[in-house]
């Protein structure tokens, strides 16, 4: 789950299409066996309900007719991926061809018990059939039955008792029903005493049942942050992986000279990183200023649990709980960017001096935030230009102030940004320090087509201490819909001579110029039934 930016992934909507069929029991074969969650084809985006027919066995709720209508809702429109569910909403009229969406508890919309039960019906659901195979609930229904003191089991735990008298506690604790009623399976079940067992499964999860709090839930994978920058020859991150699956690598091609690392600079397998691990990125300490889209890709993660809760989502519908869990393969991703390193350079000394100090001076990266490119779409969207300082007055409040120029007319667009940042404490006896500051730039529609160039001035209160604009810096360059070409890397800065401003770096044209510039229906409410194919094959195997 996947997951979501693009990196975040949700349980969208979902179709509910009533078909009537007698697919039940190859749906409750499959139930029988004792694995019953399945590996996704995809991660789920969309869900619908497919009837699977009546169920063997009906129960009678008070106050209620007859129930034994089943179905299944399949995952992305697959009859493969299916996950069972249950009906928490008995009176409620189901509604076929609606669209479901799936919501935390807090927006339950029922007026029933089940809002308040919530919680033990997720501790139902994780412990019926779908949740932990036939064998294991059979198990436990047993366990509590010799310990009650009560008849054991007629023969064995058969997957449609299971289901029967799962729905029923579920009523009870969803409506505040009780079960008044099993009807005797017709010839389709050879079980015998399968009434009785039904509501021994009904009773077992009455008096087992506990509080569970909603689960956080199916987060497959992800990178955080979905976004670093730096400087070449550093460390870029760190990055943090986190998985419910087995481990996560990386799938995308590295460039050359750029490595995933540890914190110690040391290369880590990209394709074994684990829960929770933390990865750099570095590149080599010559690079041009340049950024990388990384994605990353974990399989059997959980795509969807026990315990989620379906309602529709424009019409008032029936609710229903999930029953069973899902995995398949999360996909995430981060953009790492940096700047070339800073190499200023040092006044000549005076004849028998000591070096002059490092003049201030800038580097820029300009870049699309969404993917890390030097393209933004055409309907617009947002610029970050990471900008690289040196030679500055430590612990002291800067504002970088950017304007994008339009490269075609070397003149500005009116798109601007500024942000004030504090430069760290000088270590080590320095007197000047290093690093970055982002800034970023709302790039609206009517700048399609353009070529855009990132202009960047930086300000000590209201003195000009550097800045770095040059109309045919590659690195400083973005287009609107328009792929970025020619131009070059940025060329280290290099002092202003003459004038007022002698002596402050700047690279490109002039910084007058710059200055100018301005800086899930069931019938009656039933088991929603579900069982892939898939799982089945891969149980037996």
């Amino acid at each position: 789950m996947a997951h979501s930016s693009p990196r975040r992934r949700t349980l969208a909507l979902a179709a509910l299409v009533g078909v009537a069929g007698a697919t039940a029991l190859a749906a409750e074969a499959a139930l029988a066996d004792p694995a019953t969650t399945g590996k996704a084809t995809s991660a789920p985006t969309a869900w619908s309900q497919t009837a699977l027919g009546r169920a063997p066995i009906a129960v009678k709720m008070s106050g209620q007719p007859w129930s034994s209508s089943r179905q299944g809702i399949d995952v992305n429109g697959n009859p493969d991926d299916r996950l069972l569910a249950y009906c928490i909403e008995l009176t409620r009229t189901a509604r076929t061809g609606v669209a479901m969406q799936q919501i935390p508890w807090s927006r339950y919309p029922g007026a029933n018990a089940a809002g308040d039960n919530l919680p033990k019906i997720n501790w139902v659901v994780n412990h019926s059939i779908a949740a932990t195979g036939r064998a294991d609930m059979e198990t436990a229904v047993a366990r509590w039955l010799s310990d009650a003191g009560r008849p054991p089991l007629t023969n064995g735990l058969q997957a449609q008792e299971a289901l029967s008298g799962t729905q029923a506690a579920l009523w009870h604790l969803s409506d505040d029903r009780t079960l008044a009623d099993v009807r005797s399976p017709d010839a389709r079940s050879t079980a015998a005493g399968a009434a009785a067992d039904t509501r021994k499964v009904y009773e077992y999860f009455l008096a087992q049942a506990q509080d569970r709090a909603e689960d956080a839930g199916p987060r497959g994978m992800s990178v955080s942050p979905a976004d670093s920058s730096g400087v070449a020859g550093g460390l870029i991150g760190p990055m943090t992986v986190r998985t419910t699956g087995d481990k996560v690598r990386l799938t995308s091609a590295l460039p050359a000279g750029v490595n995933l690392v540890d914190s110690t600079g040391a290369a880590v397998a990209a394709d074994d990183l684990r829960d929770g691990q933390k990865v750099y990125v570095k590149t080599a300490a010559d690079a041009p200023a340049g950024a990388v889209n990384l994605t990353f890709a974990s399989d059997r993660t959980v795509q969807a649990y026990a315990g989620q809760v379906f309602t529709g989502a424009s019409v008032r519908t029936q609710s229903y709980v999930v029953a069973s869990h899902q995995y398949g393969t999360a996909t995430d991703s981060a953009v790492i960017r940096w700047t070339a390193a800073p190499r200023p350079p040092t006044t000549p000394p005076a004849t028998g001096g000591p070096p002059a100090p490092v003049a201030p001076a800038v580097t820029t990266s300009a870049s699309d935030r969404a993917d890390g490119d030097k393209t933004i779409a055409p309907t617009g969207g947002r610029v970050v230009d990471v900008v690289t300082y040196s030679g500055l007055t430590p612990s002291t409040a800067h504002t970088v102030t950017g304007v994008l120029m339009d490269k075609a007319t070397g003149t500005a667009t009116g798109v601007r940004a500024s942000r004030t940042f504090t430069t760290p404490a000088a270590t080590g006896g320095a007197t000047r320090v290093d690093g970055t500051v982002e800034v970023e730039f709302a790039v609206p529609a009517a700048l399609a087509g353009q070529t855009l160039v990132a202009f960047e001035t930086v300000r000590d209160d209201d003195v000009v201490v550097a800045a770095h604009r040059d109309i045919d810096d590659l690195a400083q360059t973005v287009g609107v819909g328009v792929a970025v070409t020619g131009g070059a890397p940025a060329p280290v800065a290099t002092p202003v001579t003459g004038g007022a401003l002698s002596g402050l770096p700047v690279t490109g044209a002039s910084l007058g110029a710059l200055v100018g510039a301005g800086v899930l229906g069931l019938g009656a409410g039933g088991v929603l039934l579900a069982a892939s194919r898939r799982r089945r094959a891969a149980a037996r195997s």
